[in-house]
């Protein structure tokens, strides 16, 4: 092979270990919190020795990173069931099976030095819209908890023992405007798209060459 045509191949070999080399991971930031103020939630509901159907969430206030969400369990029939407030925290702890900090990822603890980890996230459909999910299974599939990327918001939750509880989102406010999976969401990403500009250049570069040597 000509050493004209060996460059190319050299720069692109050494851009590629470089990219490989120096896409760092980012760190999760417990200080984000991705709901705002009067969001609600609404979510289908079933718990063990009751007939409470629906609950809904409403965020009444945020401190930093400390939130208070208002609780609200109705029966049926449409009456009050219970009532009540949910005070945590996203980055110490705290009531997280209804909030985390927004934008964890797989492998991120659910809270700053929590056991607990987010195991995936995946593309799911909930409230009607698809969003990023992030999934935690927790004693074999005895508690299992959705987060919504975006806004650290719960979607589903299957809370297994007695008293046991499962909720699943189906309508809120906190999406709008709508929050869809980006294209740099992915971390393989933006890699892929330096990588597959490299071999573009790399093959006008060869075509280049080739050209030359066809008219000399």
């Amino acid at each position: 092979m000509r050493r004209s045509l060996v460059y190319p191949f050299v720069v692109l070999s050494i851009l590629l270990v470089l990219v490989a080399s120096t896409t760092p991971a980012v760190a999760a930031d417990y200080t984000k919190v991705g709901v705002k103020v009067g969001d609600t939630a609404t979510y289908r509901t079933a718990m063990s020795s009751s007939t409470v159907n629906k609950t809904v969430f409403l965020i009444y206030g945020i401190v930093g990173t400390s939130f208070y969400i208002n609780y609200t369990y109705f029966l049926p029939n449409g009456t009050v069931f219970n009532q009540g407030q949910l005070v945590g925290d996203t980055v110490t702890g705290g009531m997280l099976d209804v909030l985390v900090a927004k934008n964890l990822t797989t492998n991120d603890s659910i809270y700053s030095g929590s056991p607990i980890k987010i195991n995936d996230s995946s593309v799911l459909t909930f409230a009607g819209v698809s969003r990023i999910i992030n999934h935690a299974r927790i004693l074999d599939g005895l508690y299992e908890f959705w987060w919504d990327k975006d806004t650290g918001l719960i979607v589903k939750m299957n809370f297994g023992s007695t008293p046991w509880l499962n909720i699943t989102m189906i309508s809120t406010t906190a999406w709008f405007p709508m929050a869809r999976p980006g294209l740099f969401d992915n971390p393989l990403m933006l890699p892929l798209l330096v990588m597959s500009a490299l071999v573009v250049v790399l093959l006008v570069a060869i075509a280049v060459v080739a050209r030359r040597k066809r008219r000399r």
